[in-house]
């Protein structure tokens, strides 16, 4: 694995980008594979005033071929089958060498921090558990699902309008060097879908990472959050009042008595939302009683 650091072969990846339409929202962590060094092949014998790239400054562009011919030339030597990019520069080593917070040993722990700092009223511990388990998701689906889930009510402070777009890109562009770009594409179509819902026109469109049944349980956690957060009305704590879960094709939603009267229209309506998403069934119960 080679790790690239640098502004020119920065810029040599979004050319390498912008050639395959990618809108590349997040440079840190993204991996590339041997097609990458095919394409700096093909630079390194291009003419500098030839290159119409779009996405750097004119200094960065005459510089693509001399920095593809250096990176072509050391992959000859040192043969290596994957890339992956560093957004920062050589200059930025010291400052994240004294960081000692971006290396927490548990992941939990550093977005349970940012959890607390981006919440109205901090939700449970048992978020994740109550709320999102039953979409059962494999370990990287897990770690792009707490990622969302500690920006799930981060939009609070912005404008109605533009929440959806805004805490979208706040998790693609977090300071979280250990968090790689397909989670954060995963996390936030979630949170964008947890704001923007399903019903308008206005979609957000993450970088070619996600497959359909990735974008698919995406969506579904999003769908999760909204439901979650609408039903608690911002009010964190209340998130022990209410589970989801699912067997076969059925979804549950279960309500403690003693908060029934959340029950309202609008929640329902983002339930139903949710099981339309998994193509499932949907049961609301409250102390044993069905009143879906």
């Amino acid at each position: 694995t080679l790790y690239m650091v640098g502004g020119s072969w920065r810029s040599l990846v979004k050319a390498y980008a912008e050639r395959n339409g990618d809108r590349l929202e997040m440079l840190q962590a993204l991996q590339l594979d041997t097609s990458f060094l095919e394409f700096c092949d093909d630079i390194k014998k291009a003419h500098p005033e030839s290159l119409k790239f779009k996405t750097m400054s004119s200094a960065r562009r005459m510089n693509l071929p001399v920095a593809a011919h250096i990176l072509w030339s050391l992959c000859q030597y040192y043969k290596p089958s994957d890339f992956f990019v560093s957004a920062a520069g050589i200059r930025e080593g010291i400052a994240y060498e004294h960081s000692t917070w971006l290396f927490e040993a548990e992941l939990e722990i550093l977005l349970g921090d940012i959890t607390g700092e981006t919440t109205r009223l901090r939700p449970p511990a048992t978020f994740f558990e109550r709320w999102v388990k039953f979409l059962d998701f494999d370990e990287e689906q897990k770690k792009a699902a707490l990622l969302a889930l500690a920006f799930s009510d981060a939009g609070w402070k912005k404008h109605p309008d533009l929440r959806a777009i805004h805490t979208a890109q706040q998790v693609l562009h977090a300071d979280l060097p250990g968090i790689g770009r397909w989670h954060r594409n995963f996390a936030a179509l979630a949170v964008f879908h947890r704001y923007e819902g399903f019903s308008h026109q206005q979609n957000f469109q993450t970088a070619l990472t996600l497959n359909q049944e990735e974008l698919r349980k995406a969506m579904a956690l999003g769908a999760a959050l909204r439901l979650a957060w609408y039903f608690v009305a911002g009010a964190g704590p209340l998130l022990n009042s209410g589970c989801l879960k699912q067997e076969k094709d059925l979804i549950t939603f279960t309500v403690d008595k003693k908060h029934q009267e959340l029950l309202v229209d609008g929640v329902r309506k983002r339930f139903f939302q949710l099981t339309k998403i998994l193509n499932a069934r949907g049961c609301i119960v409250c102390d044993g009683i069905d009143v879906t």
